[in-house]
């Protein structure tokens, strides 16, 4: 039987951590993200690309709600 979610309640607040690219080479990616979740379960997403990374990676930002 598959666990059951916590309620997004128990999630909100803001977490945050950064990501690479395993074996990169020609565009190698690497950066920092955030994530906030609201106590009403929406939620904003950031990503941000390292300065210098590849010139491929772009900022985003989801937003739900």
């Amino acid at each position: 039987m598959p666990a059951a979610l916590p309620p997004a309640g128990e999630l909100s607040g803001t977490w945050q951590g950064s990501f690479w690219q395993l074996g990169g080479s020609l565009y190698a990616n690497e950066g920092q993200s955030i994530l906030e979740i609201k106590e009403d379960g929406t939620f904003t997403a950031t990503v941000t690309p390292d300065p210098g990374a590849n010139n491929l990676a772009k900022p985003s930002t989801r937003c739900t709600g």
